[in-house]
């Protein structure tokens, strides 16, 4: 499919015929993919326009961390297109810009990451009949569990052996069902990684936060593989030295190698916002404002729909999830001391906002959504 996508956009100059070939292979894309999104046609047009508004704020030479916001706003119109089949999004964007060409943002390269990452996110996950066998063998083991027990508290001298011999025989039948289960499971992510580790050697990485996040998955990889004996101090120095680095430089690479530190036992520090961020923007971060604060975020939590209220001066808003995925980036100009962001369509959770003014200022904070 990969190939076939990128022949398609990159084969025609034409920028309305990409865009119909690019439409059409999305089409056929949703045929074989059941992680499909419910984007709404309002939801989708926000999105576009998001996209284009935050195409324009990066297209300043002098925005901060610019090559990581700009690859990334790509990356995540196209996500959007690749999970959201069902939108016509070729015929919307020909109607908001008329010139705008594909294959002149979303590249090959873009393609390969996302591949890469659909493979990864997917490695342990469950089909949904497998999902049921696992939560109705689990089920069972707990209700024979509490039967063993009150058979062995039960005082009576009538009591039939029998009966104890048939929960345990049927708890040990559901415990082989799941034992089975992970078997298989741990023969896929076996014969998956083989192929995933292939993808991710053949990745570019032209930027410096695509190096880093190519370097986590890298010794990601080899722990799946082969067990995280085979992981060296120099793979752990290149976690620890990466998940202390700047995540507004570096974005999901600082998260991840976190959470491989974390989940191995390897002692680290969370990564905060001004994680070993240049001094400039610390020193820009501890100035007193009173735009700064007068802003506020609200309501705390949201059902989705969030409201940065005394935005007096142009800024750009940015927020990203808890491993650094940006979903939103836009900027106001500061005429209507406000801005609304529709996040409805976003799961429940914790996620960061960034607020940065023109004079290098910036208000970083949280808030949660909770449907």
């Amino acid at each position: 499919m990969i190939a076939l996508k990128e022949e398609l956009i990159l084969e025609s100059d034409n920028a309305q015929e990409t865009r119909l070939k690019f439409e059409k292979l999305n089409n056929q894309e949703h045929l074989q993919n059941s992680d499909i999104l419910d984007l709404q046609e309002n939801e989708a047009n926000l999105l576009l326009t998001n996209y284009f508004n935050s195409k324009r704020v990066f297209e300043n030479e002098n925005h901060p961390y610019r090559s990581r916001h700009t690859w990334e706003n790509h990356y995540h119109l196209y996500h959007n297109m690749i999970k959201n089949p069902q939108i016509l999004w070729n015929s919307k964007i020909a109607s908001m810009q008329p010139a705008f060409l594909l294959s002149d943002h979303i590249t090959p390269s873009m393609m390969r990451w996302h591949e890469a990452e659909t493979k990864r996110s997917y490695l342990y996950k469950l089909t949904d009949s497998q999902v049921t066998t696992l939560l109705e063998n689990q089920k069972v083991m707990k209700n024979c569990n509490l039967l063993i027990k009150k058979w062995l508290i039960n005082s009576s001298p009538e009591k039939d052996e029998a009966q104890l011999l048939g929960y345990i025989n049927k708890f040990n039948a559901a415990r082989q069902v799941i034992l089975e289960l992970n078997a298989q499971v741990k023969n896929r992510v076996q014969e998956s990684t083989a192929v995933l580790s292939r993808n991710i050697n053949a990745l570019d990485d032209e930027l410096d936060f695509l190096a880093e996040r190519k370097k986590v998955w890298q010794i990601e990889i080899k722990l799946f593989q082969n067990g995280i004996e085979t992981i060296s101090d120099q793979d752990w120095n290149d976690l620890s030295r990466i998940a202390a680095l700047c995540p507004l430089k570096y974005g999901s690479a600082v998260f991840e190698a976190y959470g491989l530190l974390i989940l191995n036992q390897i002692g680290a520090v969370y990564p905060e916002a001004n994680n070993n961020c240049d001094q400039l923007e610390s020193e820009n971060r501890s100035k007193s404002s009173l735009n700064i604060n007068e802003i506020s975020v609200s309501p705390n939590p949201s059902s989705g729909l969030i409201h940065f209220t005394g935005l007096k001066n142009a800024c750009d808003i940015t927020i990203t999830n808890l491993i650094g995925e940006t979903i939103f980036n836009s900027s106001s100009n500061g005429s209507q001391n406000q801005m609304d962001v529709d996040l409805s369509h976003e799961d429940n959770g914790v996620y960061i906002y960034s607020i940065k003014f023109n004079d290098q200022q910036q208000k970083v904070g949280k808030f949660i959504i909770l449907k």
